[in-house]
């Protein structure tokens, strides 16, 4: 399900762009095309990435649809030129010239499309000939981003992956260009041209259109000047890397690739965060942000956290049909304060998010040059967690005499350190049905285990804000059960003994793993005994023994340097009660 503030920015921009704009149709622009048309500002941000490295395949988009029963290759082969006539975009390269780069619209018969099945032998696994022909970029100066092959596994079984580009489709564009591809199929084999209107306008008329509405930076009154003012405001001060608990350290340039750990909130679990929804007037992906928010606070030891996410609006109607990239990335902030209610701090997340996702017209990268972000290949700028979520988009058929099923194509890049992807089902009366999970990871930044206990602490919180919203902030549990072994339940400390607690948890983690983090860890004892023993003197009993034991446990394991350590155990313990000579540390 898309957000409430997803539609709320998709209206707004409407809006805005009736009122401060002379032309305001993008069909305008479909009669009076200039002879060189230039890119959109989404497109130019994507364009920009792909002349850093034309070969990364992290921003292509893998469709894979398999095909079940007797298939005529000639009709799809057809339906596959029908698509590419209909939609410009995926027929355009991006060539640059001493203006800039341009959009040049190519004709659909020179575009290089082979629908000739290839044979996968039984013992080859066909989801590895789909990722390998999925991470073959794109070189957008010189080539469509589109791209098809169709692998046949048996007789009658069929697997077609296509691959675009995302400088030419978001997700609503993914809807289309299926549909679009299988309405035409079902045409040519009964030998007809596809019935379907022409389209009102095509991308490139967009792209025109953009640029009037949003108007100049220099013109107070614009758009543009409007948004880059709030975002300077809710931006200031950000910090600009996530201090994660890394398995390696951050390298200088990184691959870029992924892996996945897959993961599911059952229905009774969804069922109890629409209710915290609904009772706090918020969406779903207010409750998900929001918990994800704060357990990158407990994991990184801070109460400054930005998560990435992205935002599809269409601000005419005349867009409605077309194929093409309407998206943006925003970057959601919120600052966490230990002793707010989780119900406090919803209502928080979802007033900045309302703001942030109502002036997300400016694109990203522009925001970024404002700020004067730094720029790196060693990580993401401004956030390195990115979380999106969707409705089930299933799409299940029988056209033509075949069954047609959207398949899955295992995450192989990763554009941020990890992001969240969740997609919502819901059952027949549109009751929670579950919310498939996937935590993609950047593999040079880190183990499937780590990844595996980041998401076990995920499901762990949405557990307690369903069973209690009212719950400070700093009495939710994170810690695994396994964790929660590896420390004692109730360990009652002195406050001289939090050296000895530190050691206790360190020496027992290198008795039952043999890791080299575990060993770096019991060898790094005195340097970070002497960053935080100093908290020792202000132990007082504060509800806070959770964020103690990560702070432990996260350092021992080698999860956490020694100034984040420090900082988080400053956080928990903030004063000093005399009379207390003991507190509860507890998992």
């Amino acid at each position: 399900m898309d957000d409430a503030p997803h539609g709320q920015a998709g209206r707004g921009a409407t809006r805005r762009h009736a009122s401060s704009s002379p032309a305001t149709s993008a069909s305008e622009f479909h009669r009076c095309r200039p002879s060189r048309i230039p890119l959109s500002l989404a497109e130019q941000r994507l364009w920009l990435i792909n002349r850093f490295d034309p070969r990364a395949d992290v921003h292509n988009v893998p469709i894979s649809v398999e095909l079940t029963g007797d298939l005529d290759q000639a009709a799809l082969a057809a339906a596959t030129a029908d698509l590419l006539e209909r939609h410009e975009i995926l027929r355009t390269r991006f060539p640059v010239a001493a203006d800039g780069p341009h959009q040049e619209i190519i004709p659909a018969s020179v575009v290089p499309i082979d629908i000739a099945p290839v044979h996968v032998p039984a013992h080859v696994d066909p989801s590895e000939l789909i990722e390998e022909f999925a991470a073959a970029g794109f070189d957008l100066a010189v080539e469509p981003p589109f791209r098809v092959r169709l692998l046949q596994l048996a007789e009658a079984e069929y697997i077609l992956t296509i691959v675009v580009h995302h400088i030419a489709v978001d997700r609503a564009s993914l809807k289309r260009l299926v549909a679009d591809l299988f309405q035409a199929y079902e045409a040519r084999c009964a030998s007809c041209r596809p019935d379907w209107s022409e389209l009102p306008v095509q991308y490139a008329d967009y792209a025109l259109w953009q640029r009037e509405i949003l108007g100049e930076e220099n013109d107070p009154a614009s758009i543009t000047a409007r948004e880059i003012a709030f975002w300077q405001g809710e931006l200031a001060g950000a910090p600009e890397l996530l201090d994660l608990p890394l398995d390696r350290p951050r390298p200088e340039y990184q691959l870029l690739q992924g892996r996945a750990v897959e993961f599911f909130v059952g229905d009774t679990a969804h069922a109890g965060l629409r209710r915290i929804a609904e009772e706090q007037q918020v969406s779903v992906f207010t409750v998900l942000q929001g918990a994800l928010t704060l357990l990158f606070s407990r994991l990184c030891g801070t109460d400054d956290v930005t998560i990435g996410t992205t935002v599809e609006a269409r601000a005419d109607e005349s867009l409605a049909p077309i194929v093409g990239m309407f998206g943006n990335t925003l970057a959601l902030r919120n600052q966490v304060v230990a002793t707010d209610t989780v119900a406090t701090f919803l209502r928080q997340v979802h007033k900045r998010g309302t703001n942030a996702f109502a002036h997300a017209e400016t694109p990203f990268e522009r925001i970024l040059d404002v700020l004067d972000i730094t720029r790196t290949t060693s990580y993401h700028p401004l956030f390195q967690v990115a979380m999106s979520m969707h409705s089930d988009d299933g799409y299940v058929a029988s056209i033509g005499g075949i069954d047609i099923a959207i398949g899955s194509v295992q995450a192989s890049s990763a554009d941020c350190d990890l992001e969240l992807v969740l997609t919502e089902h819901t059952d027949a009366q549109g009751g929670p049905a579950g919310i498939a999970g996937s935590m993609v990871y950047a593999i040079d930044l880190f183990d499937e285990s780590t990844v595996v206990a980041i998401v076990q602490r995920f499901q762990r919180l949405l557990a307690a804000i369903v069973d209690d919203i009212d719950t400070p902030i700093r009495d939710i549990d994170v810690l695994t059960d396994k964790e929660r072994g590896l420390l004692l339940p109730h360990r009652t400390l002195v406050h001289r003994s939090l050296d000895q607690a530190l050691r206790t948890t360190t020496r027992r983690l290198a008795a039952l793993t043999a890791s080299t983090k575990a060993r770096r860890a019991e060898s790094g004892y005195d340097e970070v005994k002497g960053k935080v023993s100093g908290t020792a003197s202000k132990i007082a009993p504060v509800a806070a023994g959770n964020e103690l034991a990560l702070a432990l446990l996260s350092y021992a394991t080698g999860k956490m340097d020694s100034t984040a350590a420090q900082r988080l155990a400053d956080t928990m313990i903030p004063t000093r009660d005399p009379s207390a000579g003991t507190r509860e540390i507890t998992a």
